[in-house]
């Protein structure tokens, strides 16, 4: 044999098994064991549950639910007129409300990170020119934040009012007892209670800072409801479908 050949034959020794490392890497599902391929698949399916899952499971949300005057001005029982917010359902935090409460928190701990509350400034006016009489804050000590509490998957939140006119001594309360259901995993929220049928209703749900989504609204005109509604009982039931936020 003659040296070229032994030379050949030689590197052919070497690099066999380094050929056949690249030849199984490089073989396809459908050669392996059935049971070992389906193993494969299976895993790969499940890596990527799993990573879906933590992308979609938030670290902090926040709710927040406000009550507002859609009108520009409204009448009171008596016929004193009051400036309204002039304003339809906004996703904007910061949108002129009667009361505003707003709680966010760490879904791992259930600690809050906001705790806020707030009422708008009341503005009695003159029916025919619209000027300003007497302006007025009301109090937030009948603003309530409750507690977070877990149910299962699902954390519930609750809120409760009982805020005045505070430039009508005899005026009722707006008032809401409302329970937020959020199941962080699935980005799912509802809501339950009870609320007055005046003034217009809107609450939210926001994760990690983003916009807010409507979770619920109740507008007193589209249901015909009056200032005379704030007398008790409370009579709008406040449920609303699964929204995805």
């Amino acid at each position: 044999m003659s040296w070229r050949n032994l030379t050949t034959l030689f590197v052919f020794v070497l690099i066999s098994p380094l050929l056949n490392e690249i030849n199984l890497a490089h073989q396809p599902h459908q050669q392996l064991g059935k049971t070992e391929a389906l193993t494969k698949v299976s895993q790969e399916i499940n890596a990527s549950s799993n990573k879906q899952l933590v992308l979609a499971t938030p670290k902090k949300i926040k709710v927040w639910i406000n009550t507002f005057i859609p009108n520009g001005t409204v009448k009171d029982p008596l016929g004193r007129c009051f400036k309204g917010d002039n304003r339809g359902f906004s996703n904007s935090i910061h949108a002129s409300s009667r009361t505003h409460q707003e709680i966010e928190f760490d879904v791992a701990t259930l600690n809050k990170t906001i705790d806020w509350k707030n009422t708008g400034t009341t503005h009695k006016v003159d029916c025919s020119t619209g000027h300003i009489l007497e302006s007025g804050k009301a109090s937030t000590a009948q603003l309530i934040n409750g507690k977070i509490e877990r149910s299962g998957s699902n954390i519930l939140i609750n809120f409760n009012a009982a805020s005045k006119n505070p430039l009508v001594t005899e005026a009722p309360a707006i008032d809401l007892n409302i329970t937020f259901k959020i199941n962080p995993a699935k980005r799912e929220a509802s809501i339950s209670g009870l609320h007055d049928g005046f003034p217009a209703y809107e609450a939210y749900v926001t994760a990690e800072g983003g916009a807010g989504t409507l979770v619920y609204s109740h507008d007193h005109r589209a249901t015909g409801d009056t200032p005379n509604s704030l007398f008790p009982p409370m009579e709008i039931t406040a449920k609303k479908d699964i929204i995805k936020f």
